[in-house]
């Protein structure tokens, strides 16, 4: 265990790599510490002042003040050799041995190891927000909350599932996927038949007392009770 340098202070965000860590303080300078035999935890020493920060397995990943993307450490899948087109970023991430920027017109680059197609980025994406990258698969968060993603789906990392709403933050870890998301509103036809009838009553009445599962806690207060039943009585 490496702990933080004592002259760290304050900080904005953090990243871990593979057996590193990555730190952004209150002065938006660049901290590393852990594991360095690839110079993963050895910053440039004229990066400057940086906004965000990321970690891959065995590199490091930094967006400057002024959309600039840094990298450095290891670099056996050209994960640090940045694209001289890249231009200016708005958002960045890192996965084992690739990486992930959206530019600041909503597009997509990806370079580095592209051994599952995680650098091969889909032609039709646009008006990305965010990226999150996993080992061997990419996310990206589109400006209207939906996700898109591409890469290795071998366990479900690139299958949100079909009901998952307004996404407004995302991740990626090796083989798996997570967000938070604004989830659909509740409404009394729990059958999706169309008509709020006795068959919706009885699925309410199946879990009277209880926290309830999916919707049948209309009222969202933690309990399936009277206030569910008038919502729902209501929309007879």
């Amino acid at each position: 265990m490496f702990p933080p340098p004592a002259t760290l202070g304050t900080t904005l965000a953090i990243a871990a790599g593979g057996y590193h860590t990555i730190a952004l303080s209150t002065t938006a300078t660049v901290a590393c510490f852990g594991y360095n035999a690839n110079g993963q935890c050895t910053p440039p020493t004229n990066l400057g002042t940086c906004s965000a920060v990321a970690g891959g397995w065995h590199h490091s990943m930094a967006r400057t003040a002024a959309g600039e993307v840094r990298c450095w450490g290891a670099n056996a899948s050209g994960q640090i050799n940045v694209p001289a087109a890249l231009g200016t970023t708005i958002a960045i991430a890192a996965g084992n041995w690739h990486n992930a920027a959206v530019r600041a017109n909503g597009t997509v680059v990806c370079w580095g190891l592209n051994d599952h197609g995680q650098s091969t980025v889909p032609t039709s994406l646009h008006s990305v927000t965010a990226v999150a990258a996993g080992a061997y698969h990419t996310i990206a968060l589109r400006a209207d909350g939906s996700l898109q993603c591409w890469g290795s789906n071998d366990k479900g990392q690139c299958y949100p599932p079909p009901d998952l709403g307004a996404v407004t933050a995302l991740a990626a870890g090796t083989e798996h996927s997570l967000v938070i998301a604004t989830l659909p509103p509740c409404d009394a036809d729990f059958n999706n038949d169309g008509a709020v009838d006795a068959n919706d009553l009885g699925a309410l009445l199946g879990q009277w007392g209880s926290a309830g599962t999916g919707c049948v806690d209309l009222s969202g207060n933690g309990l399936v009770a009277a206030e569910d039943l008038a919502i729902l009585l209501s929309a007879w």
